[in-house]
């Protein structure tokens, strides 16, 4: 009798959204003091707004050692409003700007970690905070 493996896992492709927040024991995404969290067939994104609880968003992975990731979140001002947000990620900050229209922004980072395990992210507003802005999609993907 042989011994049994496990198979490789291959690499990682996943997409976190409110409707699809986790991936079992791999990758998750969570929200801290909301505004709303729409979620129909055409709607699919949480909104956060200054005039509650400032809230953020956070997402946790499960990365390998010495592998490239690119991290891609979908996030925007929402009712042409502006301002701008910070995302933190392994020591790391970048701050983005919300253009005044509702349009998508695109906030990309490529990381690569030094030991395997978990490693979390945050996005949260800054100065000048927007009225109001929403997240529609965290991604992960192994670039190598």
């Amino acid at each position: 009798m042989g011994t049994i493996q496990q198979a490789p896992q291959g690499k990682l492709k996943v997409t976190l959204t409110p409707k699809t927040p986790a991936l079992n024991n791999r990758a998750y995404l969570s929200v801290f003091y909301p505004q709303s969290m729409p979620l129909s067939n055409d709607r699919n994104f949480v909104s956060f707004g200054e005039f509650y609880d400032p809230g953020y968003m956070s997402y946790s992975v499960r990365l390998d050692k010495g592998k490239k990731y690119l991290i891609e979140i979908i996030a925007g001002a929402w009712n042409a409003n502006g301002g701008s947000v910070k995302h933190s990620i392994g020591g790391g900050d970048s701050t983005h700007e919300f253009a005044n229209s509702d349009a998508e922004l695109n906030i990309s980072r490529i990381i690569e970690v030094s030991e395997s395990g978990w490693v979390s992210g945050k996005l949260e507003a800054t100065d000048p905070a927007p009225y109001q802005w929403r997240v529609f999609s965290v991604s992960i993907n192994q670039m190598d």
